[in-house]
């Protein structure tokens, strides 16, 4: 069954995208989350508190039959380590699920809509219901208790052993339905990051509060050299600086963090004399391309919220489209 990462993750990662919090930060300041758009409060237990900071990771997905699924996964530590390198940019891949609250229409659990799902665990059971909505935990996922094997599966066991503990916390309420719509249409017109330069400086999102206007675009190095957008972008960045406006340019690269894909982007940018800042991709920014992206180079604007001005331009284009969809983005927000 496929299935779609969708925006309240970003609730329990944290509630700005501004703030600069980690989902990690979070969890352990307070075990307690609720998650207003689903109607759900719980505790995660203190027995995974040791273990959230390096190999738990909750995710909010949603497949087919299903509303919401608010899934806390296992991490081994190799994969950890793919992760952090770039090897592996995908969390769902790495995810062996331990358990997942459902939130569902109840005719999808009572028609066998939802069997295949619940039969990948061990265990599931019915919490409560709410309107036309049932929710349901299940925990003990059968792949990931039959592939992990020694320490990784002495934590999981463990982790597992504790799901009890936030099954008895769990508490809903009734909900808006169409709360958790809106937040998506809302994620997908918002940029987030917390990530690195290409050089090796610390950046956040947090640096469009700095301009009315940011052009962020966004590259892959296997298209290099047929195509390279880093002369015409510095282009546009030399116009933007001689505007006296408040606009920035920024690129990401969407093969990164990789060493070899940033060893050719650092030598295209060097090569076209590119002073503006070039930036890899993390986790909540991938995911963000392969929800919103059609492919590359694609190129969006933001305004000082992070929120995206306008429609995606797709392809490369002359310095002349780009400024000229610059100067009409700049005025759209200031007409606001």
């Amino acid at each position: 069954m496929k299935k779609f990462m969708i925006s309240i993750m970003c609730l329990i990662l944290c509630l700005s995208v501004f703030t600069g919090c980690s989902k990690k930060e979070e969890i352990n300041n307070d075990r307690t989350v609720t998650v207003e758009e689903l109607g759900l409060t719980y505790t995660t237990p203190d027995e995974w508190r040791s273990y959230q900071e390096t190999n738990i990771y909750p995710v909010t997905l949603k497949g087919e039959g299903t509303f919401a699924e608010v899934v806390y996964g296992y991490i081994t530590t190799k994969d950890m380590q793919r992760l952090d390198s770039g090897e592996e940019t995908s969390i769902i891949n790495c995810l062996n699920n331990i358990c997942e609250i459902i939130v569902a229409k109840t005719e999808n659990f009572e028609n066998g809509t939802l069997a295949n799902l619940l039969a990948e665990y061990q265990n599931s059971q019915k919490l409560s219901e709410q309107g036309e909505y049932s929710y349901y935990i299940a925990y003990g996922n059968t792949k990931a208790l039959s592939t992990l094997t020694g320490q990784d599966l002495a934590n999981y066991n463990e982790i597992l052993a504790a799901v009890p503990s936030l099954t008895s916390s769990i508490s809903t309420k009734a909900f808006d339905d169409t709360l958790l719509q809106a937040k998506e249409d809302v994620y997908a017109k918002t940029i987030t990051f917390d990530t690195t330069a290409l050089e090796g400086a610390e950046v956040d999102s947090t640096i469009f509060a700095d301009y009315d206007l940011t052009v962020l675009n966004f590259s892959g190095t296997y298209t290099y050299p047929e195509s390279d957008e880093f002369a015409v972008l510095q282009e546009v960045y030399q116009t933007a600086l001689d505007s006296n406006e408040k606009i920035n340019v920024i690129s990401a690269i969407i093969d990164t963090p990789a060493e070899e894909a940033e060893a050719t982007a650092l030598k295209a940018k060097n090569a076209a004399g590119a002073k503006f800042l070039t930036i890899k991709l993390d986790t909540l920014l991938a995911n963000w391309v392969t929800n919103n992206l059609n492919g590359v180079p694609s190129t969006v604007f933001v305004d000082s919220n992070g929120q995206i001005v306008g429609e995606a331009l797709e392809g490369t284009k002359s310095a002349e489209t780009y400024i000229k969809e610059m100067n009409a983005r700049l005025e759209e927000v200031k007409s606001r």
